[in-house]
């Protein structure tokens, strides 16, 4: 908001309106709660920061503010909760597990191989069973390239997990710094 601009005015300042508004916001959060079970790690605040931006974009594109420049406010904050959906929805997860399975494929030309997960019981103890992990390849592979495509598939996880980690900081980065730069606009 420009310091020539209109102050912000609420279209109905009744005591019924302003106690209906309070009333939506405390079963709004109490659903919020409830639903978390107060596990605040880094993705519930995540979570919650979501909610905040969702109610504070709906109060202002309702009509609730009287801004000139109140279109412009609810794109910065949907565009900041777009930004942080991609970190909740784990997206740089999917887009490294997609750069790896194009190396391999430019590489072997062939798909990457479907991981299958399976157990068998404990030598030693018979209570309990141990996971074994293998990839399972095309039928007619030779071993020799079966021993080649573990190795590089074992160095390029290494690299999605690294890539994976870095798209995820410079996500963060960029929607804190975002939100840094329109906080005080759209509070204002």
């Amino acid at each position: 908001m420009s310091l020539n601009s209109k102050p912000i005015i609420y279209r109905d300042n009744s005591r019924k309106f302003r106690k209906k508004v309070r009333r939506a916001n405390k079963k709004r959060w109490k659903k919020f709660f409830k639903k978390e079970n107060y596990d605040f790690d880094y993705g519930s605040i995540y979570t919650f920061l979501e909610n905040k931006l969702t109610a504070l974009g709906l109060v202002i594109f309702n009509g609730h503010v009287a801004d000139p420049e109140r279109k412009n406010m609810v794109r910065e904050i949907w565009t900041a909760r777009k930004m942080l959906k991609y970190l909740l929805n784990n997206k740089a997860s999917e887009q490294a597990e997609k750069e790896k399975k194009d190396k391999f494929f430019q590489k072997f030309g062939v798909p990457f191989p479907e991981s299958v997960m399976t157990s068998i019981v404990c030598k030693d103890d018979r209570r309990l069973r141990q996971l074994i992990f293998y990839n399972k390849y095309p039928k007619g592979t030779p071993k020799k390239l079966q021993k080649e495509m573990n190795t590089f598939i074992d160095e390029i996880a290494r690299e999605s997990f690294k890539r994976e980690n870095d798209l995820s900081n410079e996500m963060r980065v960029k929607l804190f710094s975002y939100i840094g730069e329109h906080l005080e606009h759209w509070w204002d």
